[in-house]
C-alpha cells in the first residue's frame, strides 16, 4: 500500500513532460473528427523496461474490470475513424483494437506481432479502466492484492493515462511515441528489417534531421536481419555429442606464431584489420588454460563505438568494465556494426533466461561462452571474446549463479576491445566447431571475403595437428 501510495503521489506531482519514458508508450487517441466519441487508450507493446513487467501479467485486466469478455479484433476493418487518426505506421507494425463491452471501453494495442498486440490491447483495456478510478480505489485493489508485485508500476501507468486524458487527447501518433516505436520495434516482422527514417515520419509527425540514435537503429536492424537463424544453426552443430576433447599444441609459442600468421590473413580478407589493431598491453592471462604461458591476445577497436560509453567507474562514472564471449562466425558483423544483439528470440536460436545482451565480470564465464573452433582447418582451436563497458544504471538482472551474468539493453553496451584465446580446445561437454563454413559466417551487408583465408598456408602444411577420434 505503501508503494502504491508513493506512486500514485509521483505520478499525481508529474505532468507528461517529466513523466518516465517507458510512460511515453502509453496515450490517449481522438478518433472521432468531431469529439462526439470517447478518446481510445493506446499502448505501444514494449520488451523491457517497467511496462515490459506489466505486459506479462495477463490477468490485470480481469483484476481491474472484473468478470466479462476481452475481445480483440486484429482484422482492424470495423473502425474506419480509428483507421485514418493511426494513419500509416511502419511496415512491420501493426495495431489491433480491443472492447470490454460491460464497460463500453475500447482500446488499441500496437505490436509487430499478434502475440504482442493482444498483451498490449487487454493491458490497455485494464489501464483505461484504472483511469477511470480515484486513487483510493487504486489503492484498494491493492490492499486486496489483486495487483500483485507489479501494483506500483501499474498505478504509475494508471495515474499517467488519467492524466493525460485531461489533458488533450491526440489528433495523431503522438511526436514521443516516434522515438518508442524506433527503441522498441525496429527491425522486427517486417522483411528488410530497416526501420522508417525522419525523412519519412509517421503521421503528424514533422520531418526532422537523421539523429544518432536513428543510426543505432539502422544498424540494429541489418544486424537482425543478416543473422538471421544463423545462431539455431551454430548451436545444432556445435553440439558436443560426447565427442571426445581434442588436445591442445603443447607449445604456446609455436601456437600463437601459427595463429597470428593465419589471423592476420582471417582479418585482412574481410577489412576487419582496418577495424581493429594489436594492443599487447591489454593481453590478459588464461587462468583456465593447462597449457603454460596461455594468454588472451587484445585488439583494440580503432572506429568509435556506435555505443558511446560515459565515465568509468574507476573515476567515479557509471560504465563498469566486463566481457562476452561469442561466436567466430558473428564476429566480423560485431565488430562492423557495432551492435551486440540481444537474446530475446527462441525462434532465431537464442538462448536466453532474460531478453537482453549477456556479459559477466569475469572472464573466465566468458571463457565458457568463447566457442572453440577450428577455425583456420589445422586441427587448432581458438575462442574469442569481448571487452566491453556497460552501463551499471540499466542493468536489467544481475545473477550470481552462473559465473556472475549480467543482462542488458543493448544500447547500455559497448564494445571497446577484442579478445582471441589461441590454442584452446573445448573441454568434455563444451560445445565445439570442428571445421569453418562460409555458409554459416553471418557477413555484413555489402560485405566480401576477398580471398580464402581458413585454410593453411603452403608453407605452412607441415604444421597441421591431426586429430582423429574414435567414435564412442
Amino acid at each position: 500500500a505503501v508503494a502504491v501510495k508513493s506512486a500514485v503521489l509521483k505520478a499525481e506531482r508529474s505532468g507528461q513532460s517529466a513523466a518516465e519514458s517507458w510512460l511515453r508508450n502509453i496515450f490517449w487517441l481522438q478518433a472521432s473528427p468531431d469529439d462526439t466519441a470517447p478518446p481510445v487508450l493506446c499502448l505501444v507493446y514494449a520488451d523491457d523496461g517497467p511496462l515490459s513487467d506489466l505486459l506479462k501479467e495477463t490477468w490485470l485486466a480481469q483484476a481491474v474490470l472484473g468478470r466479462g469478455p476481452v475481445e480483440v479484433d486484429d482484422a482492424r476493418g470495423n473502425y474506419p475513424d480509428l483507421r485514418a487518426a493511426i494513419g500509416e505506421l511502419p511496415s512491420w507494425l501493426y495495431w489491433s483494437c480491443g472492447t470490454f463491452e460491460p464497460r463500453d471501453l475500447t482500446a488499441i494495442g500496437i505490436g509487430s506481432n499478434v502475440k504482442k498486440r493482444k498483451a498490449a490491447v487487454k493491458l490497455a483495456l485494464a489501464l483505461a479502466g484504472a483511469a477511470a478510478l480515484d486513487p483510493w480505489e487504486l489503492d484498494n485493489l491493492s490492499r486486496a492484492g489483486q495487483l500483485g508485485q507489479v501494483a506500483g508500476s501499474f498505478c504509475q501507468a494508471a495515474c499517467h493515462a488519467r492524466k493525460a486524458r485531461a489533458t488533450r487527447p491526440e489528433r495523431g501518433i503522438p511526436r514521443s511515441v516516434m522515438e518508442v516505436v524506433a527503441d522498441a520495434t525496429a527491425g522486427v516482422g517486417s522483411g528488410t528489417g530497416v526501420s522508417r527514417s525522419r525523412s519519412s515520419p509517421l503521421p503528424g509527425v514533422a520531418a526532422a534531421p537523421p539523429s544518432p540514435r536513428e543510426n543505432d537503429n539502422t544498424a540494429l536492424a541489418e544486424v537482425k536481419l543478416r543473422q538471421g537463424s544463423l545462431v539455431g544453426q551454430w548451436r545444432v552443430l556445435s553440439k558436443p555429442n560426447r565427442r571426445p576433447s581434442p588436445p591442445a599444441l603443447p607449445c604456446s609459442g609455436i601456437a600463437e606464431d601459427m595463429f597470428f600468421s593465419r589471423l592476420e590473413s582471417w582479418l585482412k580478407a574481410r577489412g576487419v584489420d582496418k577495424l581493429i589493431r594489436r594492443d599487447p598491453t591489454g593481453d590478459r592471462p588464461d587462468e583456465e588454460s593447462e597449457v603454460v604461458d596461455s594468454h588472451w591476445r587484445c585488439y583494440e577497436l580503432v572506429k568509435q563505438p556506435l555505443v558511446e560509453v560515459g565515465a568509468p567507474t574507476e573515476s567515479g562514472g557509471t560504465w563498469a568494465l566486463a566481457f562476452h564471449g561469442t561466436w567466430w562466425y558473428a564476429l566480423w558483423l560485431i565488430l562492423s556494426s557495432g551492435v551486440l544483439l540481444e537474446s530475446k528470440d527462441l525462434d532465431s536460436g537464442h538462448e536466453f533466461w532474460c531478453p537482453g545482451v549477456y556479459c559477466t565480470s569475469s572472464l573466465s564465464t566468458a571463457r565458457e561462452y568463447a566457442r572453440a573452433q577450428n577455425v583456420f582447418g589445422d586441427g587448432l582451436y581458438h575462442r574469442v571474446a569481448l571487452e566491453v563497458r556497460y552501463n551499471t544504471m540499466r542493468v536489467k538482472r544481475d545473477r550470481a549463479r552462473g559465473g556472475h551474468q549480467l543482462v542488458l539493453p543493448w544500447q547500455a553496451v559497448s564494445i571497446s576491445r577484442v579478445l582471441f584465446l589461441p590454442n584452446a580446445p573445448p573441454r568434455k561437454g563444451e560445445e565445439r566447431l570442428d571445421e569453418w563454413s562460409a555458409e554459416m559466417e553471418a557477413i555484413p551487408a555489402r560485405g566480401q571475403v576477398t580471398a580464402p583465408s581458413c585454410q593453411p598456408p603452403p608453407w605452412e602444411a607441415e604444421c597441421v595437428c591431426q586429430f582423429d577420434p574414435v567414435p564412442p
